[in-house]
């Protein structure tokens, strides 16, 4: 609730100071509802416009994901369950645009102040020894990123289609890694590593279309990948070996793509100061895959359906 009301405020704080309304661009405000695990995510990128050349903005997201699945190992079966969320504050410090006839390119600097939480409990039951397993383990990844923005529009194209397509390159990358792991029985054990390190480059690309149906509908399509690399110490358990006594530190890497395809129709009728109440549908893939020093390869897969409601106003 705290999200939507300060989403709210920022989004009316806009409005107001920006005397020109017909100048704002790249407005959103919606809640991404999951159709399959019904989470609400909140999303929203409000600029602020200092005059006609040079913006600011703030954006947030989020996003969360469950999965229960079945575990198989050469000792005996069990159950993993994992939970993963997300939440992701980007601060365009400062852009500058420049405009012609019908379009316009965009370039400028950005922060990024991304939390990610893994969360891991289950149980493995060993047919040798007879007994079970239990596990749980708490990864928490905190990064700051700096990186460059730039887009480029073009509107009105047979007095209906207008395009948009960028990207962000975040090149410095600070990374704050802590971890907890813990196991019972045979040996009841737990450990906690924590580390610092920077990171390789991530970027993101993005593909923005409008189709102005008539003077009731507007049709927006958008389409987005983020590539993300991650490298860092970690703890190890493997849960294939019920008498293992220690964890293990190793290095691992992890790649993430995150592939997301959105409709969303807005009522020009009932706009707002120029700003169009919106709704639609969307699908989000996302593909990762983790390797470590000690012998671990793993890929994960998921794919979640949403809705869309919210205030847009992108062109």
């Amino acid at each position: 609730m705290k999200k939507i009301i300060f989403s709210t405020v920022a989004l009316l704080l806009t409005i107001e100071l920006n005397a020109d309304n017909n100048s704002i661009e790249r407005l959103d405000l919606s809640m991404e509802i999951g159709i399959d695990n019904g989470s609400n995510n909140p999303t929203f990128f409000i600029p602020m416009y200092w005059s006609d050349n040079w913006y600011s903005g703030i954006g947030y997201k989020t996003s969360s994901t469950y999965l229960v699945d079945a575990q198989e190992t050469l000792t005996g079966k069990g159950k993993l369950v994992t939970g993963t969320s997300s939440e992701s504050l980007d601060i365009n410090v400062l852009s500058y645009q420049r405009n012609y006839n019908n379009s316009n390119y965009s370039v400028g600097l950005t922060t990024n102040f991304e939390t990610d939480t893994y969360v891991t409990s289950g149980y493995v039951h060993n047919k040798v020894s007879d007994e079970v397993v239990a596990f749980d383990g708490l990864q928490t990844f905190e990064s700051i990123g700096l990186g460059i923005y730039a887009d480029y529009t073009i509107r009105n194209i047979y007095d209906f289609f207008s395009l948009r397509i960028g990207t962000t390159i975040t090149p410095l990358i600070l990374l704050n890694f802590d971890e907890t792991q813990s196991k019972v029985p045979s040996i009841e054990e737990q450990a906690q590593l924590v580390s610092s390190s920077f990171q390789d480059v991530q970027y993101d690309l993005f593909i923005s279309m409008q189709f102005d149906v008539s003077s009731f509908l507007e049709i927006i399509a958008n389409f987005s990948y983020e590539y993300i690399p991650i490298s860092s110490d970690a703890l190890g358990i493997d849960i294939s070996d019920v008498n293992n006594q220690y964890f293990t530190e190793s290095n691992f890497s992890y790649r993430a793509s995150t592939t997301d395809m959105n409709i969303k129709f807005l009522l020009p009728k009932f706009n707002f100061s120029g700003i169009k109440p919106a709704f639609g549908v969307g699908k989000r893939y996302f593909r990762s895959t983790i390797s470590s020093s000690s012998g671990l390869s793993e890929e994960n897969n998921s794919d979640d359906n949403y809705f869309i409601i919210g205030m847009n106003k992108s062109f």
